[in-house]
């Protein structure tokens, strides 16, 4: 079920590809050290005007493989999300995420942010986490 969602997310984004601008980066490939795939996790981000598409596999050390879903509104350098986790094959939780990010140069930024939620695997209920990750753009 988790493949099979993570598949439609790869293939929709493709859709879009024939309206590429030479100007914007459209995807972004975006490994966490600690953030909505736990830690750590890689993700690949599909960029559409100021809204992102997030899906991607991670895990929590010796606790299981996550698979996270999310999509974010930018406002500058202000990021603005609400994903999805996919814990094994059991429990799905909700996350709300806000991210500062910081751009290097053109292709490559840093992402610091917090990540809010109910979960019940990884806090044992509501529960706050800082966020930390890396973005490459192509």
């Amino acid at each position: 079920m988790k493949k099979l969602i993570f598949i439609n997310i790869v293939l929709f984004s493709f859709a879009f590809t024939n309206s590429k601008d030479s100007t914007n980066f459209k995807y972004t490939i975006y490994p966490e050290l600690v953030g909505l795939g736990g830690i750590p996790s890689i993700n690949i981000e599909y960029n559409i005007n100021d809204y992102s598409l997030r899906a991607g596999i991670g895990m929590l050390i010796f606790a299981g493989i996550i698979y996270p879903i999310a999509i974010y509104r930018t406002y500058g350098i202000n990021e603005i999300g609400l994903g999805l986790m996919f814990w094994d094959d059991t429990s799905i939780e909700v996350m709300a995420t806000y991210n500062l990010k910081i751009k290097w140069n053109r292709r490559i930024f840093t992402r610091l942010g917090i990540i809010g939620g109910y979960s019940e695997p990884l806090y044992g209920g509501f529960g706050i986490l800082p966020t930390v990750g890396f973005g490459f753009n192509f």
